[in-house]
C-alpha cells in the first residue's frame, strides 16, 4: 500500500508506544450528500455527545464523508485519514506479523500504520491488535472507509446504515440526534426479560451496535457489515489444563500491555476477587497504583468497603475512599449516567452507577476487573449447559412480562414478546449447547453490552479505563484450556496464594458471602442450592422481591432498603412529570398503579419500573423533557 506521509497533521499525538485517547468518534458517509451537509451532519453528532471544547477534532475532506475523533488521535494526509479513540496497542508487531516493509518505514506514526494494515488486512489486521479501541481508516485516492472496533467488542461503535447513508458514533444519541429513528420493540424486550440488549440490537430499530469479530466497510456503492472472527465458535476438543504458572503468565501479559509506566495508575478496589488479583499482579510489575473505593453502603451489611479497606492496608496503598452518597439516585448524576449509557443499563438499580461522579482525570489510568470471572471461573450458573442455564435467567424478570401485559396496549405488548423470542433464539443457535457456550453467550451478550457499557462507554468521558479480563489474547488463551479447570473460583484463590501471598490474607467478599481465600482454593464456591434458586425465582417472577427483603430484614440478614435502586418519588416524579401519554400505554391502568404506589404500596411501586424506563427513553434526546426532569425529579445535590 503506498502512504504518502508528507503531508501528515498531528496534535498531541501520543508517544509511540501506544494510543490511548479516552474519548468518541463519529463520522458520516454517502455518495449522495454534498460534503458541506456531511459536515453538517458530524458537527451536530458532535454537538449531541457534549464533550468538553477542543476534545473533537472535524475532519470535512474526506471521500463522500466526514468525521471527528480525538484531536490528538488523528491522523491526515494526502492518502489515507485515521481517527481513533480508546487504547490501541500492539500496532508494531501486528505491522512485522502482516507487512514488514510498511512497518519498516520511520515516517509512519503508530496510528497511519494501523489504519494502513487495516486497509490492507482487514479482520487479518484487528486480531493482530491489542487494547480497547475504535479505528475509523478513510482511504482518499480509492474512496473506500474501514471502520472497527477490538476483537471482542468492548469499545462501543453505534451504526445506521441506510442505502449508502453510513453513520457511526461512539454513542448511539450521536446517531439519533440526526436520523430519524425509532423504538425497536426487540430491544425493549430484552433489556426487561434479561437486562440488557443482545450482541448488535439496541433500543432503537434502525441503530446496530457493531459486533465481537465485525468490521464496517463503505465505498461510494454502499457499505457492508463483514464477520472475520466468531466468538461462538468451539473451543478445541484436546484442551488440558494449563499449569497455574502459564496462566498467571498470560495475566501477567495482559496487564503489561494496557500499563504504561509514565501515568498515574489508579485501582478501583472492592472486596472481591477480581480487583484484589490485579492489584496483585500492578505490585508484581513494580506498579503502585492508588486505590479508590467506594463504601457500598447498604449492601452486606457495608462488607464490600471494609474488606478493601483492609486489602488496601495489607499493600501500603494510598486509600481514597468515597462514602455512599443515600441520595444518588435523586440526583443530577443519576440521570446523566444514565443518559450515557444512552438508557442500555438499568443503571438506577445497579451500584457502578455510582462510580462515574467520583472519577476525574487527575485519577490517570483507571484499573477494573470487568469479565475476569468468565476466564477464572467466577461466573454465575445453575445448569450444565447454556439452554440449562436460561430458566434461572429469565425467572428473574418474569414479573416484567406480567406487568408489561397489563401495562402495553396488546399489539405492542405482541411485538415485544415476538421479537424477543425471535432474537433470543437467533442469538442462542450460535454458541453450542454446553458450559462453554453459556460462558461465550455472557461475554458476548451480558458483559459487553450491560457490564462493559460503564468502562467503555461511560467512564471515558473523563479517563481511560483498563480491563485485562477482556484482553482478547487473554480470553483466547482462558478459553483454550479445559471448562472444569475454570470453577467456582478456585483459580482466583489458588493464583492468589500461589503468586501474591500477602493479598490472600484479608476475607473476601463473593456476592453477600464473607469467606476465606484458603477456604476458596480447597473447596471453591459451590452454587446455592437447587431449592434456594427455584424459590428466589419464583419469588422474583411473582414480584415479591421487595417484600421478601423486608423479611430478609427483619431476621438480619440484609439491610432494610435496598439503597441501589430508584427512590420511590424519582419513580413517582418521573411519571408524574412526564405524563406518561404514549399511544402504547393502557394509562388508565398506569394512573391506577400509580396512585397505589402514591399511597405507599411497594409492590405497585415495583410493578411501574418498566414504564419509568420507558419513559426515561423518551426523554433521552428531548434536551426540554431532560432538562425539566432534573428541575423536578433530579434535584439533589451532592
Amino acid at each position: 500500500m503506498e502512504i504518502n506521509e508528507a503531508d501528515q497533521r498531528t496534535t498531541n499525538a501520543p508517544d509511540s508506544r501506544s494510543a490511548m485517547t479516552p474519548v468518541k468518534l463519529c463520522a458520516a458517509f454517502a455518495a449522495h450528500l454534498p460534503q458541506p451537509e456531511l459536515a453538517a451532519l458530524v458537527e451536530r453528532m458532535m454537538q449531541a455527545l457534549k464533550l468538553p471544547a477542543g476534545q473533537l477534532r472535524m475532519v470535512d475532506t474526506l471521500p463522500g464523508g466526514a468525521a471527528a475523533g480525538p484531536a490528538w488521535a488523528t491522523v491526515a494526509q494526502p492518502a489515507l485519514t485515521v481517527l481513533a479513540a480508546g487504547q490501541l496497542l500492539g500496532v508494531a508487531a501486528a505491522g512485522q506479523a502482516l507487512d514488514r516493509e510498511l512497518a519498516a518505514r520511520p515516517d509512519l506514526s503508530e496510528l497511519a500504520l494501523a489504519g494502513a494494515l487495516l486497509h490492507g488486512h482487514r479482520g487479518a489486521a484487528v486480531q493482530r491488535l491489542a487494547g480497547i479501541f475504535a479505528l475509523i481508516a478513510a482511504r482518499r485516492d480509492t474512496g473506500q472507509v474501514v471502520i472497527a472496533n477490538d476483537r471482542l467488542g468492548f469499545n462501543p461503535l453505534y451504526y445506521l446504515l441506510r442505502d449508502d447513508l453510513l453513520l457511526v458514533a461512539s454513542e448511539a444519541k450521536a446517531i439519533a440526534a440526526v436520523a430519524d429513528v425509532q423504538p425497536d420493540p426487540a430491544g425493549y424486550g430484552q433489556f426487561f426479560y434479561i437486562g440488557h440488549t443482545l450482541r448488535h440490537q439496541t433500543l432503537w430499530r434502525e441503530i446496530k451496535t457493531l459486533g465481537p469479530g465485525q468490521l464496517i466497510t463503505w465505498q461510494p456503492q454502499g457499505a457492508q457489515v463483514h464477520t472475520y472472527y466468531d466468538p461462538a465458535r468451539q473451543p478445541q476438543p484436546d484442551a488440558t489444563p494449563a499449569p497455574l504458572e502459564a496462566i498467571h503468565d498470560a495475566l501477567q501479559s495482559a496487564v503489561a500491555r494496557a500499563a504504561h509506566a509514565n501515568r498515574q495508575a489508579t485501582l478501583l478496589l472492592s472486596g472481591g476477587l477480581d480487583s484484589r488479583l490485579i492489584l496483585g499482579v500492578l505490585l508484581s510489575q513494580g506498579i503502585k497504583p492508588k486505590a479508590l473505593t467506594l463504601e457500598h453502603a447498604g449492601f452486606a451489611q457495608g462488607l464490600d468497603g471494609l474488606l478493601a479497606r483492609q486489602v488496601a492496608d495489607v499493600a501500603g496503598l494510598e486509600l481514597d475512599f468515597r462514602p455512599t452518597r443515600p441520595g444518588f439516585y435523586r440526583s443530577a448524576d443519576a440521570l446523566e449516567v444514565f443518559c450515557l449509557a444512552d438508557g442500555m443499563t438499568p443503571s438506577f438499580s445497579l451500584f457502578i452507577s455510582q462510580v462515574y461522579p467520583e472519577l476525574s482525570a487527575g485519577l490517570g489510568q483507571v484499573w477494573e476487573g470487568l469479565s475476569l470471572d468468565l476466564c477464572l471461573g467466577g461466573h454465575h450458573q445453575s445448569g450444565a449447559t447454556l439452554r440449562s442455564n436460561l430458566p434461572d435467567l429469565l425467572a428473574s424478570r418474569r414479573a416484567n412480562r406480567r406487568f408489561l401485559r397489563q401495562l402495553l396496549q396488546r399489539d405492542w405488548f405482541e411485538q415485544i414478546e415476538r421479537s424477543f423470542e425471535q432474537e433470543l433464539e437467533r442469538e442462542l443457535e450460535r454458541y453450542p449447547d454446553s458450559e462453554d457456550g453459556w460462558i461465550r453467550f455472557q461475554m458476548v451478550n451480558r458483559k459487553r453490552r450491560r457490564v462493559g457499557l460503564p468502562p467503555h462507554q461511560i467512564y471515558s468521558r473523563k479517563v481511560l479505563a483498563l480491563t485485562p479480563g477482556v484482553d482478547a489474547d487473554f480470553v483466547e488463551f482462558m478459553w483454550s484450556t479445559p471448562v472444569q479447570q475454570r470453577q467456582q473460583n478456585r483459580l482466583y484463590a489458588q493464583l492468589l496464594l500461589r503468586c501474591h501471598a500477602p493479598l490472600a490474607g484479608p476475607e473476601v467478599l463473593t456476592g453477600e458471602r464473607r469467606t476465606q481465600i484458603d477456604q476458596i482454593a480447597q473447596a471453591g464456591i459451590g452454587q446455592p442450592r437447587r431449592s434456594t434458586q427455584m424459590l428466589r425465582g419464583w419469588v422474583k417472577g411473582l414480584g415479591l422481591a421487595p417484600y421478601a427483603r423486608e423479611w430478609q430484614a427483619r431476621l438480619g440478614g440484609v439491610e432494610r432498603v435496598k439503597i441501589d435502586s430508584a427512590p420511590p418519588d424519582v419513580v413517582i416524579g418521573t411519571l408524574r412529570a412526564t405524563g406518561f401519554d404514549r399511544p402504547f400505554y393502557r394509562r388508565a391502568q398506569i394512573e391506577q398503579w400509580l396512585a397505589r404506589a402514591e399511597r405507599g404500596s411497594v409492590y405497585w411501586l415495583h410493578a411501574l419500573l418498566p414504564v419509568f424506563y420507558m419513559e426515561l427513553w423518551h426523554c433521552l434526546h428531548d434536551q426540554a423533557a431532560l432538562a425539566a426532569l432534573r428541575q423536578a425529579v433530579f434535584v439533589n445535590e451532592l
